[in-house]
């Protein structure tokens, strides 16, 4: 039953790396907030609003707004498999 759970887990959703995130905290001390995160995007998640969820989750799990970020895979990457069913 544990690898069922785990695989239902899977097909829900797909893993992006967040890194080089550019926070926007004018001057507050941002030396202990993550350069990195690992967040689950829900498959149902699809385009433009993959952008949108990624910098919600930023901002809920650091507390602050950001001004940019990079992704592992790339997001235009991420996108293209949504489109072609990759």
């Amino acid at each position: 039953m544990k690898h069922i759970k785990i695989f239902e887990e899977f097909n829900k959703y797909r893993t992006l790396k967040i890194i080089d995130i550019e926070y926007d905290a004018d001057d507050e001390d941002i030396s202990e907030l993550p350069t990195e995160l690992d967040i689950k995007i829900p498959i149902n998640i699809k385009g433009d609003e993959i952008d949108e969820y990624i910098s919600d989750e930023i901002s809920n799990i650091t507390g602050f707004c950001h001004n940019g970020y990079n992704t592992i895979p790339e997001l235009n990457l991420f996108k293209a498999s949504d489109k072609y069913n990759i």
